[in-house]
């Protein structure tokens, strides 16, 4: 801050970052006290919360996710924001009632749309198959079962063999794409992971795919990259858990599971997300 005097600073919140042994709230209560000392406002930009960190399944999580929201919440407010933006209404919720005004924002996608492959990106997996696929990473707490059952079952025999392919880092010690390929397999099911690519080859793989399937929670999709990239390429998403009904924008297609069945939407227009640019994300994050 000293060296390169900003005019403004978009600090960036991901819960992790700011981890300082077992505690967030320490390292939050230093950054305020260095940003106390000059005079540029400070935008803050929240990719995560303490919603996403911790689970309520049993007592001892949801004791530890009232100590989370506190930390966070207290942190966050002692930094005195100018803005405050966020990518998904959940974590609107969340940092409004810590007494913050989120604004929402469109997430980014960082992978470019490149011209439509004639043929398949790569030999590792057959031509002749239908692909969904899966971009980054994969939850450990991501149950695979209710999403690619159903999907098994729709497809069937009669539509071609199906194959699961992961493309980019599933991160989380491979737990979650270990999990994968078991139920796929229980399935029959191929799965092909093809880990890290240059942009323009997972380009062409979402456009060689017949799915797109998003293990991060619906109510959660618009703070994900990697479902940024597949309404860029417009690629049909299915998600594991049914459609909440809190007025967010949608994918303008794509599917739920309802009954152990997909049930696909095709969102009205009103209430579509579009693909945004960076001139257009940046609009709406300058201070004016």
């Amino acid at each position: 801050v000293r060296e390169f005097q900003p005019d403004w600073i978009n600090l960036q919140f991901t819960p992790g970052t700011f981890r300082d042994g077992r505690f967030f709230l320490p390292s939050l209560l230093t950054l305020a006290r260095i940003f106390r000392r000059q005079t540029a406002p400070i935008c803050l930009t929240a990719h995560e919360s303490a919603r996403v960190l911790i689970s309520g399944n049993t007592w001892r999580n949801r004791a530890l996710g009232y100590l989370r929201r506190f930390e966070i919440e207290t942190g966050l407010k002692k930094l005195r924001p100018a803005k405050v933006f966020v990518s998904n209404s959940q974590h609107g919720t969340d940092l409004a009632r810590a007494g913050l005004a989120p604004t929402p924002l469109p997430i980014l996608s960082n992978i470019p749309r490149g011209p439509r492959p004639e043929s398949s990106p790569g030999p590792e997996v057959p031509v002749d198959v239908r692909i969904a696929l899966i971009f980054g990473r994969i939850s450990v707490d991501w149950n695979p079962y209710p999403v690619l059952s159903a999907l098994a079952a729709e497809t069937g025999e009669a539509s071609g063999p199906l194959a699961i392919v992961s493309v980019g880092e599933v991160g989380h010690r491979d737990l979650g794409w270990q999990s994968v390929v078991r139920v796929a397999t229980t399935l029959g099911l191929s799965t092909h992971r093809l880990g890290t690519l240059p942009s323009e080859t997972i380009s062409s793989w979402m456009q060689c795919a017949t799915y797109g399937i998003s293990p991060t929670p619906f109510a959660l999709w618009q703070k994900s990259g990697a479902c940024a990239a597949m309404l860029l390429h417009d690629l049909p998403m299915i998600f594991s858990d049914e459609t909440p009904n809190d007025g967010q924008l949608l994918p303008p297609r794509f599917a739920s599971i309802q009954g152990n069945k997909l049930e696909w939407l095709d969102a009205p227009k009103a209430r579509r997300a579009v693909p945004t640019t960076p001139d257009e994300l940046w609009a709406k994050m300058a201070l004016r």
